[in-house]
């Protein structure tokens, strides 16, 4: 009697995009990736994926309980669809740019953001950060496979941004930065009261 193969979650999560979009129904990949191995959920959910991760995760488990039964895979359920911004909506306040997990949303608070329709996984988590409701449907941008390698890489260097900025800084950066910051203030003080020559330097 032969053995069934086992699939482990980390092989699925090789082959998931790692977009963290929740367009699956789950919270991320990793929980979709279990329910894969549980067979609890079908392998053609992942709308970032398409039909491409779809294939790859039906090969993988050719032959191995839970998916022994799943047959050839369908299109996602969602199709992969992006989103562009309205700028005669956008207001700038920057509230979209935290939540998208794959920093597919160019600017800055103050200024006009764009969507970088390549990057997008069509998640739609902005509209609900969006105070204006600027972000509108990307017509033409809708794609049955995206570049996966693209969502992983951008997902994993928002994560490295995010973990440098929460990083303390050390006790040579962060004395360098008060100098710096009172060296400032005071030319500040300086020109609006009009001093010659600048003060005494504070040690």
């Amino acid at each position: 009697m032969s053995q069934r193969p086992v699939i482990s979650i980390q092989s699925i999560m090789r082959i998931l995009p790692q977009s963290q979009c929740g367009q699956c129904g789950f919270a991320g990949c990793w929980p979709y990736a279990r329910a894969i191995v549980r067979g609890e959920a079908p392998p053609d959910l992942c709308a970032p994926g398409g039909m491409t991760t779809a294939t790859a995760l039906a090969a993988l488990h050719a032959g191995s309980g839970p998916m022994a039964h799943a047959g050839a895979p369908k299109p996602a359920q969602r199709p992969l669809e992006t989103l562009g911004i309205n700028v005669h909506e956008c207001i700038g306040c920057g509230r979209c740019l935290p939540v998208c997990p794959v920093d597919a949303i160019a600017g800055a608070v103050g200024f006009l953001h764009a969507v970088l329709a390549d990057s997008c996984t069509g998640c739609q988590l902005c509209l609900a950060a969006c105070p204006a409701d600027s972000f509108v449907p990307a017509p033409g941008e809708c794609r049955a496979c995206a570049a996966t390698a693209r969502y992983r890489y951008r997902y994993a260097r928002k994560r490295r941004r995010l973990a440098r900025a929460l990083r303390p800084e050390s006790r040579r950066v962060a004395t360098a930065r008060k100098q710096r910051e009172i060296t400032e203030a005071l030319e500040r003080v300086r020109k609006r009261r009009g001093w010659q020559a600048a003060p005494p330097t504070l040690e």
